[in-house]
């Protein structure tokens, strides 16, 4: 029940969580709530359930009446509770490092990637997108059409090292923009130390950044104007993919937060990339690492 409410996998990883929290959560000042107002003395949800309430609306993608009616509290209470929230979590865990060194990545390589040769990557890159309503403005509409999709979009960069940990979660793009630019705005190849390997598929086309800065990037190889793949290069193909899934699994894992996987109001568009960083950035505390 824990898991299916709150995405933890156990109540003592989420009163861990909540330890981090508290000292800081303690001194929160609530949104568009003055001190002295009779409003503020009825806000009696404990700081610990107000938490529990954000990561069931995150988990379960809830609206504010639900919530109210679930917490005996008003719609307009859960409105203030989310915003603050928002606003303190996004803050809060995008100061923690999540950046894992090259001799961390080293230490706690699984094997597969050691059987297969992947003896230097540190990250594995991928893009995933999330419905949005479409916007009012045509320009924006147009910016944020993901022909892929089929859809109005955002698109987010994760990376994630080996052992399935989430180090870096890019600030969200309009779903038209490629991976190689989104890669490129979001400065992430600027943390890999040179000399060291990063993982993607084949719509990263970043080799040249890459070799600027001295990394080896780790892509399936392309047809480039052949009828088929030689021998070595599906053997190849297949070696990554085996590999890369883990990425997938981790976005997997970031999109059982059903606020991602319903289609983002227009009315909440201004919320959307803190939920984005909250939701990627909790799969780190909630459970263990994939691997």
């Amino acid at each position: 029940k824990l898991r299916y409410y709150t995405g933890f996998t156990s109540s003592e990883r989420l009163e861990a969580f909540w330890s981090f929290l508290e000292p800081d959560a303690k001194r929160l000042q609530f949104w568009q709530m003055k001190e002295t107002s009779s409003e503020d003395r009825k806000f009696t949800l404990p700081l610990n359930t107000q938490l529990v309430l954000v990561l069931m609306r995150l988990r379960l993608g809830l609206d504010g009446l639900d919530l109210a009616y679930r917490f005996g509290v008003s719609k307009t209470t859960v409105s203030r509770i989310w915003a603050t929230w928002l606003d303190f979590l996004d803050n809060r865990l995008c100061q923690v490092p999540t950046w894992m060194p090259p001799e961390l990545c080293d230490k706690y390589r699984p094997k597969p990637f050691s059987d297969k040769g992947y003896n230097t990557v540190d990250g594995i890159l991928d893009c995933t997108e999330i419905f949005i309503e479409t916007p009012s403005s045509f320009r924006v509409q147009s910016e944020t059409y993901s022909t892929y999709k089929k859809h109005n979009t955002a698109k987010g960069l994760v990376v994630c090292s080996p052992n399935g940990f989430v180090t870096f979660v890019s600030d969200l793009a309009p779903g038209r923009v490629s991976d190689k630019a989104l890669t490129n705005s979001s400065g992430v190849l600027e943390k890999f130390a040179p000399g060291r390997s990063l993982m993607a598929d084949r719509g990263f086309t970043i080799e040249e950044e890459c070799k600027q800065r001295s990394l080896h990037l780790n892509i399936p190889p392309f047809l480039e104007g052949r009828p088929q793949l030689s021998e070595e290069d599906e053997n190849e193909t297949r070696r990554i993919a085996s590999v890369r899934i883990h990425v997938e699994r981790v976005i997997r894992r970031i999109k059982t937060y059903k606020i991602l996987s319903q289609v983002f109001p227009n009315s909440m568009s201004g919320q959307l990339n803190k939920v984005w960083h909250i939701c990627a950035l909790l799969t780190n505390f909630a459970g263990e690492p994939l691997l």
